[in-house]
Order: C-alpha cells, then sequence, then structure tokens
C-alpha cells in the first residue's frame, strides 16, 4: 500500500498524506493482533467468537478515532488528506482480515 501511495505521488496523481507511514503500520499492527485474538477464539470458543469480534470491533473504532483525531490537531493543514488515507487504509485492511476470518470460519 505504501508503495502504491510513492507511485502515486511519483506520476503527480495526489500528495502523501503526511503521517502515511505511521497510519499504515497502526492498521497493519490492529489488523494483526485483533486477527490473532480472533483466531484463538474461532478454534477454541466458537460460542463466544461473535461476541469477541464485535467488541474488538468496538476497541478498534475508539482506539483509531482518538489516533486520527490526534493526527488531524497535529497536522491541521493536511487533515483532510490524513483522515481520507486512514479512512482508506481502515477499510482495505479490514477487507483483508474479514476475508482471511471467512475462510477459517467456512462461511
Amino acid at each position: 500500500m505504501y508503495i502504491l501511495l510513492r507511485v502515486g505521488f511519483a506520476f503527480e496523481w495526489w500528495n502523501i498524506p503526511s503521517y502515511s507511514l505511521e497510519v499504515i503500520t497502526v492498521n497493519l499492527a490492529m489488523m494483526i493482533l485483533f486477527y490473532g485474538i480472533a483466531l484463538k477464539f474461532i478454534g477454541q470458543h466458537s460460542n463466544k467468537f461473535i461476541f469477541v469480534y464485535l467488541l474488538m470491533t468496538v476497541i478498534r473504532m475508539i482506539t483509531l478515532s482518538a489516533i486520527i483525531f490526534v493526527i488531524i490537531r497535529l497536522d491541521k493543514e493536511e487533515a483532510v488528506a490524513n483522515a481520507a488515507f486512514f479512512l482508506i487504509t481502515y477499510f482495505f485492511f479490514m477487507l483483508i482480515e474479514v476475508i482471511e476470518l471467512s475462510k477459517r470460519i467456512k462461511v
């Protein structure tokens, strides 16, 4: 994703948001952490999986909302670019996680 961002910048399709590397790192870390937790509950406690997954989603939304709030406050000039990039990466990593979990659950 970062490479795609750099290519778009090189061809002057868009500007790179000031916190792009941090946003990618945070979203990737959250995806890996929550994916690992979800996998644990799929195997051992499958009856609690839906509750745990929804709880993790709420925690992720609160945490990521706080992070984007801080980023917007730190860089008001590029607030729109940072927020838009943040949402794009959030949905991208969430899509990857849902696809992988769907494979494990066999939906």
